[in-house]
């Protein structure tokens, strides 16, 4: 079983101020940082609580709110590289460059390539 990852609590605000509401396993308690049990809920709800997700439900919010869609790849068993896809319609962003969007570097690890496109989808909505 791959490990449980919980979305750092500076990325976890920012997914609640654009709306995401879906039920996680645990929180973060304000802003200090700090998680405590697992109960399953929406925890954003309550204005003290910060609803840590998965990163798996990160992208899954992303992909069912905003049709954008994270593909990170390997290439030659060495560098994880990243991409962001519109399921919509690839030119839909007209207003960034595709190398905004598409050419982000290269990272030594799934979990930083991960981390770093979390990032990137959640400053191109803000944009947005």
């Amino acid at each position: 079983m791959k490990e449980i990852r919980l979305v750092p609590l500076d990325l976890s605000i920012e997914l609640k101020s654009l709306g995401f509401d879906d039920p996680c396993i645990t929180w973060y308690w304000d802003d200090i940082g700090i998680y405590k049990g697992f109960e399953l809920g929406n925890h954003n709800k309550n204005p003290n609580l910060i609803s840590a997700p998965l990163f798996y439900q990160a992208f899954k919010f992303f992909k069912d709110k905003y049709k954008l869609y994270k593909n990170i790849t390997q290439y030659y068993g060495e560098s994880f590289y990243f991409k962001i896809d519109d399921m919509v319609h690839p030119r839909r962003f007209g207003e960034y460059p595709v190398e905004l969007i598409r050419d982000f570097g290269e990272y030594s690890s799934e979990e930083e390539a991960e981390l770093a496109c979390l990032k990137k989808l959640i400053e191109i909505v803000k944009e947005k």
